[in-house]
């Protein structure tokens, strides 16, 4: 904190100052046609205010700045990545991803997935984020943290606050020109004399006018680099430019992946081993940092915004619960452990979207067009994979004993943790979707009561795993 303290102190805070004592001093001198050392004393009292506005510093550019809607856009855009990824690889199952389907599925009933999170997550993240940034904004980690982002960040918060401080002494300026043109300003260490022309007014008064505006346009073209690097330092917050990210990437697979052979000969490698070793390991040290940095940025991103999601969440279940309902597919949905099975807090938020995006559009499902059905369909496909493969994964080793989709149900149907109906139910399920996937044109007829069914085929499949899970227990005991 120290060592940054200076840079936005002179760059944000004391130049307008200082820029204000010279406008007094050179006027006076200019005025008087002495050097009126009494507008010094000005000075001294002006910079009383310096410690008073850096420690408001932050609470002026979330104000002014609009950070508060400016941080949800982001928080949304980064929400919409991680729920709906491109995915790299080519010929990649489109219900492995909760909204990137190879479906000609218009954007606006993608969107309808995300709108019960919107609804209730992005204002709670946006308000933690502010009290994050107005926090940290004189302790931030230089260790923990990209510091050249960090850098470039606080760059253009200096820039940001340069302006807004300028303005307002340049507004004082152009109101104290117009006051002096009408009478005499007596003030403690100088006197401000009435000006007789017109033309010195509005002279001075373009002059000031073209300054505003200059101030103006700095401080709105530092918002967006403000916006690129704030996520470096608030970890709600999680964006990053394609091109940043390849050409990290990019780099690091280049220096790893770096032929000597085209440049020495093998002899040459073994005898300057350590020199190479040292060069390779200090140009990917930063790159690498950097990677893990925002690469963790992001899943913690994912746990704090599941965290304030799942309270949400949490008072609907309970809700539910006191009417005698309860769910044991919600409760495992919401992080909980049931039995041997818990799903990683990273795929909470998408497959509770899906569930959440499932139920609402079942009671309206007369009403929905293919598209709308094929994309409800795939969406439960997705909890309904990823809910058998856990559930299998907690039976047998799944690496040692790799088992497609038809063979883990089947499993579990050996084992007992869901009856013959079910199986066929979810076999029926997956067949329909092998058909939806690999036929194209294929046309998708499936009923309400089939999507009904499923989720209850697999409410009863993880309360089968506790009541299994205790009964082990119980044995072990015995």
């Amino acid at each position: 904190m120290l060592t940054k303290l200076p840079i936005r102190l002179i760059i944000g805070i004391i130049t307008p100052l200082l820029f204000e004592v010279s406008l007094i001093f050179l006027y006076s001198s200019i005025r008087y046609n002495i050097l009126d050392f009494r507008a010094i004393l000005g000075g001294i009292v002006l910079f009383f205010w310096v410690v008073a506005l850096y420690v408001i510093s932050p609470f002026v550019l979330v104000a002014l700045g609009r950070f508060e809607g400016r941080f949800a856009n982001i928080i949304k855009e980064g929400l919409h990545q991680a729920l709906s990824p491109v995915e790299e690889e080519e010929n990649v199952d489109p219900s492995q991803s909760s909204l990137n389907l190879d479906l000609i599925v218009a954007k606006t009933e993608k969107d309808q997935v995300m709108t019960s999170i919107e609804e209730n997550l992005i204002p709670q993240l946006t308000r933690n984020a502010i009290n994050y940034y107005t926090e940290t904004f004189y302790s931030r980690d230089y260790e923990k943290s990209s510091r050249i982002a960090l850098q470039n960040l606080e760059y253009y918060e200096s820039i940001a606050l340069l302006s807004l401080y300028t303005l307002f002494f340049l507004i004082i300026d152009v109101i104290l020109i117009w006051i002096m043109k009408f009478t005499t300003i007596e003030l403690i260490f100088i006197t401000l004399d009435q000006i007789s022309t017109w033309s010195f007014v509005f002279t001075l008064t373009f002059y000031f006018l073209l300054a505003i505006a200059a101030m103006y346009l700095a401080f709105m073209h530092s918002l967006p680099f403000i916006d690129d690097y704030v996520s470096y330092t608030i970890p709600i917050m999680f964006r990053e430019s394609e091109m940043s990210s390849f050409i990290r990437r990019e780099s690091i697979r280049a220096i790893v992946s770096y032929n000597f052979d085209n440049l020495v000969g093998r002899k040459e490698q073994k005898r300057l081993k350590e020199t190479i070793d040292k060069t390779m390991e200090h140009l990917l040290h930063d790159l690498l940092e950097d990677e893990l940095m925002i690469t963790s940025r992001r899943k913690l991103a994912l746990k704090l915004a599941w965290r304030e999601y799942s309270k949400w969440l949490y008072e609907k279940l309970e809700m539910r619960e006191k009417r005698g309902r309860q769910k044991y597919l919600d409760r495992l949905l919401l992080g909980e452990k049931i039995g041997f099975l818990q799903i990683d807090e990273s795929e909470l938020l998408g497959l509770n979207s899906d569930l959440s995006f499932i139920r609402g559009q079942l009671n309206r499902w007369p009403k929905l067009n293919h598209a709308q059905r094929t994309l409800i369909f795939l969406s439960l496909y997705r909890i309904t994979e990823r809910i058998v493969r856990e559930a299998t994964s907690g039976l047998i080793d799944l690496e040692e004993n790799p088992l497609n989709f038809y063979e883990q149900v089947r499993l579990l149907l050996e084992r007992n943790l869901i009856s013959v109906q079910n199986y066929d139910r979810i076999n029926e399920f997956r067949y329909t979707r092998n058909k939806l996937i690999h036929e194209p044109g294929v046309s998708l007829n499936v009923s309400s009561n089939t999507i009904t069914q499923v989720l209850g085929a697999l409410n009863q499949l993880v309360g089968n795993i506790s009541k299994y899970s205790a009964q082990l227990e119980a044995e072990t005991e015995a």
